[in-house]
């Protein structure tokens, strides 16, 4: 896998890597507003972990469904919070936030690097789009 990351082929990662073993009950935007009120993070974060998941999804190197949109959103957040932010907390919190144990955090968060491919980085025009695209979203857990 590592070889052909390098080339700049998705690697290998299997699909039900982020299944969870049932459907969450809880909809998505509201497990959305629990890790924004959570995290800590600005808003660019959570944008920038919508555009790491367009990006796979465009890619078709991951399909998101109900089985799995959380702890790929989940994953993808975290990321990019280490990434975009000057501080960030460990994955004991956001495994914590995000309702998953810390081993497992650390193996969404690893299999979601991997996917990526490590490019991080994001045009500051696309980041723009997003965030003209989304409009004004609070988010906090109501």
């Amino acid at each position: 896998a590592l070889e052909l990351a390098s080339r700049g082929a998705p690697p290998a990662v299997e699909p039900e890597t982020f299944d969870s073993a049932v459907i969450p009950s809880l909809p998505l935007s509201r497990y959305v507003a629990h890790i924004g009120k959570n995290f800590n993070a600005s808003t660019d974060v959570f944008l920038a972990a919508l555009i790491y998941l367009d990006n796979l999804a465009r890619e078709s190197i991951i399909v998101v469904s109900p089985r799995n949109v959380h702890r790929l959103f989940l994953a993808a957040s975290v990321v990019a919070a280490k990434f975009w932010e000057d501080g960030f907390m460990k994955n004991s919190h956001y495994g914590l936030a995000g309702g998953v144990r810390l081993a497992e955090m650390n193996r969404l968060e690893s299999k979601m690097l991997l996917m990526l491919r490590w490019h991080l980085t994001i045009e500051p025009a696309t980041l723009v789009a997003y965030r003209q695209g989304v409009g004004n979203v609070e988010l906090e857990d109501r």
